[in-house]
């Protein structure tokens, strides 16, 4: 859709297309995470249909509340800004040092793509690359609105359909009473990614609830006794919350692989206190924005209405194989796929502690290949059967590999996807980071998470895949300090100023900096899917951390008709809209490129540690 024009759109809902939660947002490659900044999504509602959670007596009693949560990001005076064009890594690199009159700042090149927001999160610059401007803003919102308030009587039962519409955020989501010695409320969750589940996962009061970029989660909400509760999301940078992002809880309330969760987008996008790495404890500037966040606040109060939770076994979904035929068929293809991260910044280029594909993925995304100036972060998806040659060069020590690291549009990631197939995959992360995989089209029953089975299968569309691991154990700890705070580490190896006194957390393997990958255990994730014939055609996977995305964590999709014949996927190549967007952003007149109005509750924060020295690790780690 080119600016300023209007499109009708006609979609065909087939009639055993299940029912429930979707959402639609802008897909503009190179462009999402400059447009979800603004807003540009909203939730598609499907309902009907057989098997449907709507018919349940329970279900359709209760009031329908949709709530989109997104981060809402503009300069100073209210305007969307776009990226920093002469940017030649994904996030700010070494970092600027604030303290001097003026500061300190590095070269345009080395500043990261969103730098127009903030270096480091802290003052972004002006178009001239040298000069500070004033604090970027950014809001939480629940639709479109800053801590909304809903109300509910005592003993009512809501359905909340919840989206997580953030370009990188983990939300953590509790439900908490704000009078002191009342309990909170539990979160009861009926539905993933529109899919209805087979059994209730019911959450106790403050066990957070995992939701990670473009997922949906539906929730039956039952109201407590009068009073105020807020819908918070609970910090994910520390590793002080340990979640699963998974909602099973066996019969102890223990998760799947609990861990820390945290948010990943560039640093440069300012973000709430800690940030990734940082304790708690250090958000101690009066008025600091920090978690938790209020997304929305709930009133109890007026005449007792007791209403029930609904009654499990919840209904099958018609539209998808039965859970018990897909794990029962044998697939016809197995595949593997990995999300990898390679820099080739100061401090990070390929050596022993890198990925052994970084060396010959970061010689073939050369200058040439980014149109003229060379981008020195890799944000790769690749099929993992992959593994290219030896090679004697430690600094190369693979290479022709076979397929596309970075996303191609006229090239599939696998040539043999075809309808009616039933396929079984892991996709694994080796970066230090949750990656939310995300198929188009087809939804997946995932089976397992970090090789640990599910007791109950779980239909998705997006899932996160945590992070890669690296540990010893509590006897090998060791204390390690930086000047700006706490030395970064991986997930699972922090060290033990933020952990606690106890010393009782693993310490890192593979610590750093920076650490090595190749010494840890690859988080993953096993789905079983089935290529429905209606889907032939190509679509995309990729990570829903937007900004990953943009840069080509992402692959191509397509599956081929039952009898062998091709897609028929035509792509468009309509380049009208390409000499305006040249003009939005050629030259040096600044990168304004959009207005927004003013966001009344935005905060800017500046998360650095003592002396104004950044104490985390630069975005390759990301």
């Amino acid at each position: 859709m080119e600016p300023g024009t209007t499109n009708q759109v006609e979609i065909q809902i087939p009639a055993d297309h299940p029912s429930g939660t979707y959402w639609y947002h802008v897909h503009k490659h190179g462009s999402a995470t400059f447009q979800f900044n603004s807003g540009m999504a909203g939730f598609l509602i499907v309902q009907g249909g057989p098997g449907t959670l709507d018919a349940v007596p329970e279900v359709v009693a209760a009031k329908d509340v949709p709530m989109a949560f997104q981060v809402l990001r503009s300069s100073n005076d209210g305007r969307v800004v776009f990226v920093h064009q002469q940017a030649q890594q994904f996030g700010t690199f070494p970092f600027p040092d604030f303290t001097t009159n003026p500061p300190t700042l590095p070269p345009p090149a080395e500043q990261g793509v969103w730098s127009t927001y903030g270096l480091d999160g802290q003052l972004p610059l002006q178009p001239d690359g040298k000069t500070p401007a004033p604090p970027s803003r950014y809001s939480y919102t629940t639709n479109g609105v800053a801590n909304p308030t809903l109300q509910m009587r005592p003993g009512e039962v809501q359905r909340w359909r919840l989206l997580n519409a953030t370009d990188g955020d983990n939300l953590q989501l509790v439900l908490v009473s704000s009078q002191n010695g009342n309990q909170g409320l539990g979160l009861n969750v009926v539905a993933m990614d529109a899919i209805t589940v087979p059994k209730t996962y019911h959450l106790a009061a403050g066990d957070p609830l995992v939701i990670g970029p473009g997922q949906r989660m539906d929730v039956m909400v039952k109201a407590g006794q009068p009073g105020t509760y807020v819908l918070q999301t609970l910090d994910p940078n520390s590793g002080e919350v340990k979640a699963s992002v998974s909602p099973y809880r066996d019969s102890n309330g223990s998760g799947i692989a609990p861990a820390w969760q945290p948010s990943r987008h560039s640093f440069d996008f300012p973000q709430p206190c800690p940030a990734t790495g940082q304790a708690s404890s250090e958000c101690t500037k009066p008025g600091q924005f920090k978690y938790p966040i209020t997304l929305a606040t709930i009133v109890v109060s007026g005449k007792t209405k007791n209403m029930n939770l609904p009654a499990d076994p919840l209904p099958t979904p018609k539209g998808l194989p039965s859970i018990a035929t897909m794990l029962s068929r044998t697939p016809d293809k197995v595949r593997n796929v990995v999300f990898e991260i390679c820099g080739n910044v100061a401090g990070f280029e390929p050596n022993a502690r890198t990925l052994p594909s970084c060396g010959w993925f970061l010689a073939r995304y050369d200058a040439t290949y980014w149109g003229g100036t060379p981008f020195n972060v890799l944000q790769m998806m690749r099929d993992a059967d992959d593994v290219g040659e030896p090679n004697a060069d430690p600094l190369m020590p693979r290479i022709n590999f076979q397929k596309e690291g970075l996303f191609h549009p006229n090239q599939p990631l696998f040539p043999d996807m075809i309808a009616g197939n039933y396929e079984e995959w892991t996709v694994y992360n080796r970066t230090f980071s949750d990656h939310p995989f995300h198929i188009h089209q087809n939804h997946m029953l995932v089976t397992k998470i970090n090789g640990i089975t599910l007791p109950q299968p779980e239909w998705h569309d997006t899932l996160d895949v945590p992070a890669a691991r690296c540990t010893d154990p509590p006897a090998l700890r060791v204390r390690t300090r930086s000047r700006g705070g706490p030395q970064p580490q991986p997930p699972g190896g922090r060290p033990a100023a933020i952990v606690g006194p106890n010393d009782s957390a693993p310490i890192s393997t593979c610590a750093g900096p920076p650490a090595n990958i190749n010494l840890a255990t690859p988080g993953s994730i096993t789905f079983r899917t089935y290529f429905n014939p209606v889907t032939v055609g190509c679509f995309v996977a990729h990570c829903h951390t937007i900004d990953h995305e943009d840069l080509g964590m992402m692959q191509r999709m397509d599956i081929l008709p039952a009898n062998g014949g091709a897609s028929g996927c035509s792509l468009d190549g309509d380049r009208a809209a390409i000499p305006l967007i040249e003009r939005l952003i050629a030259g040096n007149n600044g990168f304004q490129v959009c207005s927004a109005l003013p966001q009344s509750k935005a905060k800017s924060y500046s998360p650095t540690g003592s002396g104004g020295l950044s104490n985390r690790s630069p975005d390759t780690a990301q």
